[in-house]
């Protein structure tokens, strides 16, 4: 008897269980999310850099020419812009070569201001002050990589970054 009123029980709960999961997996966030949707249109392809600094393009058919890059870099507020053939991302800067005006420069997150570069001596010092690699990542590699496997070179520091994680070095 008491094995039958399990079943009952069972059999009254799990419609409501699986309705309510099915609801839920519908629901709309209440904001994209950053790394895995965005608002562009079908012929404006990104690289999501850090949150929510992104570098897109409408061109990515035709080969990228030396000395030049495709690539602009967006901010929401539209208060600078460049246009990097690498770049980098490294606790709260930005490292980039801007092939346009060949220079190097570097976007403070945090203070949300770029600066560039008057030589590559000039950014060399920044980076050691700052403790910040000098490599940085071709950035049609960088899509690429994006583009097959949803990962960046830089998602590790992302992620110690947004779970206040220390890396053992």
């Amino acid at each position: 008897m008491k094995a039958a009123g399990k079943m009952v029980a069972v059999i009254l709960v799990l419609p409501v269980a699986l309705a309510f999961g099915y609801l839920y997996m519908q629901r709309k966030p209440e904001k994209l999310r950053f790394y895995l949707e965005d608002d562009l249109e079908s012929d404006v392809w990104r690289i999501p850099v850090v949150e929510p600094y992104q570098l897109i393009t409408a061109d990515i058919s035709s080969p990228q020419r030396v000395g030049d890059s495709r690539w602009s870099f967006q901010d929401p507020a539209f208060t600078f812009s460049f246009n990097p053939d690498s770049i980098n991302y490294q606790r709260g800067f930005i490292t980039f070569h801007d092939a346009s005006q060949r220079k190097y420069g570097i976007c403070d997150v945090t203070h949300k201001s770029v600066n560039f570069c008057r030589d590559y001596e000039q950014f060399s010092a920044f980076a050691d002050k700052q403790r910040l690699s000098k490599c940085l990542y071709y950035t049609d590699m960088v899509y690429e990589g994006w583009s097959q496997t949803r990962l960046l070179p830089w998602a590790k520091e992302i992620l110690e970054q947004r779970w206040n994680l220390t890396s053992k070095k």
